[in-house]
């Protein structure tokens, strides 16, 4: 598990948050307010993922707690299965197994629930700062303050940029 999340954090994590202060840099070259703009923006969705990780993690813990005990109770079932048929019991166990699955469906739901809101909400906020950031972009175009070249580049740029924290986005909860 450990080596999972170390593998995760540097194959995902530590690329892009390089590449959003490269971005960042970037930007601060064409003007700072645009900079400012982007880099703000990008700090709140870090905010946000601080301020909702410990709900996350807790509706995951007792997801993976479930799943456990769900399977503590299948295997179970399943080792003792000539004794319960032998004992007349199959509709005891049948009804333990389903409330059992049923628990486990509503923590994964509740997980998933909490999750999807989690990214559903970062990515509204990376959209929002994409839309501003855009805004501000074609605005330095039509009053000249930037070349065509370096408005064209800018945009390519916030296009893979917003595609990239997207993905990073739909990610973190697995984190």
């Amino acid at each position: 598990l450990v080596a999972a999340i170390i593998s995760d954090i540097m194959a995902f994590m530590i690329p892009n948050v390089i590449y959003t202060i490269v971005i960042a840099v970037y930007f601060l070259f064409i003007s700072p307010i645009f900079a400012m703009i982007f880099f703000v923006g990008n700090i709140f969705v870090i905010l946000y993922y601080m301020w909702s990780f410990n709900s996350v993690l807790q509706k995951n813990n007792e997801y993976e707690d479930q799943i456990q005990k769900t399977d503590g109770v299948l295997i179970d079932i399943l080792s003792n299965l000539d004794k319960i048929v032998y004992r007349g019991k199959t509709q005891d166990e049948s009804d333990k197994m389903h409330k059992i699955a049923n628990d486990n469906a509503d923590a994964g739901y509740n997980y998933y629930k909490v999750s999807n809101y989690l990214a559903a909400v970062m990515s509204a906020i990376l959209v929002f700062v994409f839309l501003i950031s855009l805004y501000y972009l074609i605005t330095l175009k039509m009053n000249n303050n930037i070349t065509q070249t370096t408005f064209i580049a800018s945009i390519t740029i916030l296009i893979t940029f917003r595609e990239k924290m997207v993905a990073l986005v739909e990610q973190l909860p697995d984190f």
